[in-house]
């Protein structure tokens, strides 16, 4: 089943195989352009990012002119520097949201996904069901990150209010992961 940034991945891709194809054999090349140097940061390695990564280690963007340097930041950190012009891009598209919806004059210009692929895992054997994690921490990299907005709104559908939860910021997926096999949560 392909989704819609297969798609769009595909589109591009076709694309880029179009102009590659456009310029006759033998003709006169011309002097390489500077590429245009643009940051993106982006909060943790997913396969949300993939096509973005897939396009730069391919050099899909240096063949229209960029020069994409990736920033590891999560959306606590990324979406204010965002807002202050030192990242001009981010992945980062929950604390972004959460930002405009706060009033930053922010835009989602671009999204790999129709929907998001979140999953919620508990190493303890008590909880078997959405009531038993009233009063538990449930681990995000960020506040306000996707991850506690999707939270929250998968309370909100389980009629549970949103701080049925608290919130243990961890700065990364690796560091939730760590927590979890650890038992801190």
């Amino acid at each position: 089943m392909k989704t819609p940034w297969m798609v769009a991945l595909a589109v591009v891709l076709a694309g880029c195989g179009a102009a590659a194809a456009a310029s006759p054999p033998g003709a006169a090349s011309q002097p390489p352009k500077a590429l245009e140097k643009m940051k993106v940061s982006y909060p943790a390695l997913s396969a949300s990012i993939a096509p973005l990564m897939i396009a730069i280690d391919k050099g899909y963007y240096a063949a229209e002119g960029l020069d994409i340097e990736m920033i590891k930041a999560g959306g606590g950190v990324s979406t204010p520097a965002l807002i202050a012009g030192e990242v001009p891009y981010t992945t980062s598209s929950g604390s972004a949201i959460s930002a405009i919806i706060g009033g930053a004059p922010l835009k989602v210009i671009y999204t790999t996904e129709d929907r998001p692929g979140y999953e919620l895992w508990t190493v303890s054997p008590d909880i078997k069901s959405v009531n038993d994690i009233k009063g538990k921490a449930v681990a995000i990299q960020t506040r306000g990150d996707t991850n506690e907005i999707a939270m929250s709104i998968f309370l909100k559908s389980h009629g549970l209010p949103a701080n049925a939860v608290s919130y243990l910021a961890s700065g990364s997926e690796e560091n939730k992961l760590a927590a979890m096999q650890s038992g801190a949560h």
